[in-house]
Formats: C-alpha cells, sequence, structure tokens
C-alpha cells in the first residue's frame, strides 16, 4: 500500500509536465510574447491547483490506511519517488532551456527564469511531502 505515494507522485509529476509544456512550448515555438506568456502563467496556475487536489486526497487516503500498520517499507519507495522527481527536474529543464533559447524567450528571459525555479519548487513538493510520510509512517511502525 506505501506504493501509493508512489504512484501520486508519478501522477502529479505526469500532470504537472503536461501543464508545464502548455506554458513552454509556445514560447520555445515563439508563438507567445511577453504577454501571451502572462496569459499562460495565470493559466497554468488554475490548472495546477485542479490538478494537485485529487492528488493530495490519493495521498491523505493512503496516509489513513497505512496508519498503524507495521512494517512498511521505507526504502524502495522513497527512492522510486526521488528518481521520478529527478525525471521530472531534468524535464523542466529541458522545456525551460527550450523557451530559453528561443528568439522570442530572450526578450523576457528573466521571467522564464523566474517561472522555472518556481516550477523546480512546485514539482518538488508532493514528492517531498510523500518521503516525510513515508518516513514517519516508519517510524510509527518501529516503536
Amino acid at each position: 500500500m506505501e506504493y501509493g505515494f508512489v504512484a501520486a507522485c508519478f501522477v502529479f509529476i505526469v500532470g504537472f509536465l503536461a501543464l508545464y509544456s502548455k506554458v513552454m512550448g509556445p514560447v520555445s515555438r515563439e508563438e507567445a510574447g511577453r504577454e501571451e506568456f502572462r496569459k499562460l502563467q495565470t493559466a497554468f496556475f488554475i490548472r495546477f491547483a485542479i490538478m494537485e487536489t485529487p492528488v493530495i486526497a490519493i495521498i491523505v487516503l493512503v496516509f489513513i490506511l497505512l496508519e498503524g500498520q507495521v512494517g512498511i517499507d521505507f526504502i524502495m519507495p522513497a527512492a522510486i519517488i526521488m528518481v521520478v522527481t529527478l525525471v521530472g527536474i531534468v524535464f523542466t529543464f529541458i522545456m525551460a532551456r527550450g523557451a530559453w533559447e528561443s528568439r522570442g524567450g530572450e526578450k523576457f528571459r528573466f521571467s522564464l527564469h523566474t517561472f522555472f525555479f518556481i516550477g523546480v519548487a512546485l514539482i518538488t513538493a508532493i514528492p517531498i511531502v510523500c518521503v516525510v510520510l513515508l518516513y514517519v509512517l516508519r517510524e510509527q511502525g518501529v516503536s
């Protein structure tokens, strides 16, 4: 059941990358300027909140179901979560770099850099929560 956290992280990261590519793709293809980028960002944050809600519900459900169980595996699920997160960060960087190097993106590079760092913070949030919850559940079962 502890692999429910892994599934939630996987779904979250795939959803995040899909949303992130909808913002960075038009900039990379030089279809979006500064104003269009701002509109895309606004839509991104709204969609991100909607996409994140069921993932958080899954995490809470898994946490409730695992509470009080003994012998929770920590190492393997945590390692898988970290690898999936690292892959997500790499893909985020690749998409951001494509936008930075485009002719249209050179005009508002600072905004693109800021959005990249916000994206990295967002993509690591749920995996960090899942790893911490796995650790807490393992410690609870040990004592």
